[in-house]
């Protein structure tokens, strides 16, 4: 899996992540999404982002900064679910 950020000029755009699943992304959110998915957006260079992984091998004292900011901040930047549209 990899993480992309909507970076387009909408404010929000909905993306197929599976056969009828559908995800609203709004600008500058991230998605977790297939490599498959994630390289086919990124070829959307105007509207898409590639979001870096956190290094493994960082020191702890960051890990712990990096924690206790992560539990204080609640994330805002989240990708939501939509059900498909209706056929027919």
């Amino acid at each position: 899996m990899k993480k992309v950020r909507y970076t387009g000029k909408f404010a929000s755009v909905e993306v197929e992540v599976a056969p009828a699943r559908w995800q609203a992304v709004e600008k500058g959110a991230v998605l977790e999404c297939t490599d498959t998915i994630a390289a086919g957006l990124l070829e959307q260079r105007d509207n898409w982002a590639p979001v870096k992984s956190r290094s493994s091998s960082s020191s702890s004292s960051s890990k712990s900064k990096s924690k206790s900011k992560s539990q204080t901040t609640p994330p805002t930047d989240t990708a939501t679910e939509v059900a498909a549209p209706e056929e027919g």
